[in-house]
């Protein structure tokens, strides 16, 4: 009987050990887990940047980034050093060719070709963004389109051309070059007839007769859109 109750008191002991190795192999981890990225951006990206209450998109400028674990690096279209993280978001600063400190905030998009978000310098301006990984596109959009977005300033009527990356119209109400395309996704712009810059970003389903996305103007709205081919 004596035997058997010591057997079990080593039983037991060796569990409680078992148990108190593991919390503390597992508390000893867990101080410095490091929150990895769930997407990589690295490469060349067309950046446009839109201000607010002020009509006009700029860009497509080419950006490179590149990235080490939740540190983003690179240079922008005039070869100014960017600076960032990718942890939770995608955060950038770099100083410009007049002294001040551009400060960008986003997120990237489910297929890791897009990205959107805000910015602001430190002389006070500040906006909306959008970026466009610089890949081959893998469809062709030219043509005539029904565009629903809602807005009620920019009609539902637009044609396309398209040339490479490169989105063109022949309708006055987008602007000219109207935007870029990057396998399925793409962005373009529009000055609505309440004289406010529209930028438009989404994607193209893969036979080029739907699109869909989100849309913000230079007068801080957004929204959704969608277009349907003729």
């Amino acid at each position: 009987m004596e035997k058997s109750t010591a057997k079990g008191l080593l039983k037991i002991c060796f569990f409680f050990f078992l148990l108190s190795l593991s919390v503390f192999i597992g508390g000893c981890g867990g101080g410095s887990k490091v929150s990895e990225p769930t997407f990589n951006i690295a490469g060349s990206w067309f950046i446009y940047d839109a201000t607010n209450s002020i009509a006009g998109e700029q860009g497509p400028n080419l950006f490179n980034f590149t990235t080490s674990d939740t540190t983003l690096g690179g240079t922008t279209s005039q070869g100014q050093v960017i600076s960032g993280t990718t942890s939770d978001n995608v955060s950038f600063s770099w100083v410009g060719s007049d002294g001040f400190t551009y400060a960008y905030i986003g997120t990237v998009g489910s297929d890791g070709g897009t990205m959107q978000g805000t910015w602001s310098n430190t002389s006070g301006l500040k906006g909306t963004w959008i970026g466009l990984i610089n890949m081959a596109s893998s469809v062709n959009i030219a043509g005539d389109w029904s565009l629903t977005d809602g807005s009620g300033a920019i009609g539902t009527a637009v044609s396309f051309t398209q040339s490479g990356n490169g989105i063109g119209t022949t309708t006055t109400v987008l602007q000219t070059p109207s935007g870029t395309i990057s396998r399925l996704d793409l962005a373009f712009f529009a000055t609505g007839s309440d004289g406010f810059t529209y930028a438009y970003i989404g994607t193209v389903n893969s036979t080029a007769n739907s699109m869909s996305g989100t849309w913000t103007n230079t007068n801080g709205k957004s929204g959704t859109w969608s277009a349907t081919k003729h």
